[in-house]
């Protein structure tokens, strides 16, 4: 028997395939008198000889949710050239001139913190004077993560500094915490730690900005910002001006001067110390000192002993 050629091969084939596919799906299929090779040239207009198996019914098909706009970050580059137009660019972006920025942490949208409240009510803060915050590592966590979303989201960034922001934006922060946490703003130790929180992470979220400005100019607004183009015109002026750049320079050659740095995370040394404490140590700081800034664990901080 001569062997098929390629051709009559993917004819028999596709022919398989299309009964099998009948078979599964329980969709009704019309003999074909003329052959395979009619069959083929009607489902395949191309005529390249492969034939598209029908689709599988609902009851199976896939139940992954589609991406969404902010999936669509998480997909490489490659992939993103296979979607739709619209869906590789978030709604309402602005292009870049520039290259992208390194891709990090959106805004804190306290999904957590609304299931707690769904379930349990309002999340108390105890302030503790051991600790100088709250008495709860795991409540200090969450109300940290809030204050950080709650600023980014929406704060106006006017001001060098949180000590300069006006009223009226910190209270944006206590509104934004109010329906979440049960605090005691009139306590002027919690609220004193409320405002040292919220100052490092308005500074830190400015240093974010810096640092893109460094990079990649005022032409390339961050995507934080893209819709408050007044308030980068207003970070670019104050990257520019000599007491800013005087103050960047004096911070920079004082970090470089640290022999050690925190390692364990955002969790407070101050928790570790409680944490030793409350399992009978006589001195719970040295474990966790030891824990947090261990230069076995800490490269800069042993190349400076050694040095």
């Amino acid at each position: 028997m001569a062997p098929l050629s390629n051709k009559r091969a993917r004819e028999i084939a596709s022919e398989r395939l299309r009964s099998a596919c009948a078979v599964q799906f329980g969709s009704s299929t019309t003999t074909n008198t003329a052959g395979p090779t009619a069959d083929v040239a009607e489902q395949s207009p191309t005529g390249d000889g492969f034939t598209t198996p029908p689709p599988p019914p609902a009851s199976i098909a896939s139940t992954a949710p589609p991406l969404d706009e902010d999936d669509i970050d998480d997909v490489a580059p490659e992939a993103q050239a296979t979607l739709s137009d619209g869906c590789s660019v978030r709604r309402g972006t602005q292009k870049s001139t520039g290259p992208p920025p390194k891709r990090r942490r959106g805004f804190g949208n306290l999904d957590k913190v609304k299931r707690i409240v769904k379930v349990s009510g309002l999340i108390e803060v105890v302030y503790d004077d051991f600790i100088r915050g709250p008495s709860s590592s795991s409540v200090n966590s969450l109300l940290v993560n809030s204050i950080g979303g709650i600023i980014r989201s929406k704060v106006k960034l006017s001001a060098g500094n949180w000590e300069c922001i006006g009223d009226s934006e910190k209270k944006k922060l206590i509104d934004g915490l109010t329906p979440y946490f049960k605090i005691d703003f009139g306590d002027k130790r919690m609220w004193a730690w409320l405002e040292d929180k919220a100052g490092t992470i308005y500074r830190d979220w400015k240093r974010d900005f810096s640092r893109h400005y460094k990079k990649y100019g005022r032409q390339t607004i961050p995507p934080d910002l893209i819709h408050r183009q007044d308030e980068w015109d207003w970070l670019c002026w104050h990257f520019e001006s000599p007491d800013f750049k005087t103050r960047s320079t004096a911070n920079k050659t004082n970090r470089g001067k640290k022999e050690s740095e925190h390692h364990t995370g955002r969790l407070p040394i101050i928790y570790r110390v409680v944490h030793h404490k409350e399992k009978g140590n006589e001195f719970p700081v040295i474990p966790a000192y030891i824990e947090t800034y261990d230069t076995v664990n800490d490269p800069k901080a042993a190349k400076n002993l050694v040095s």
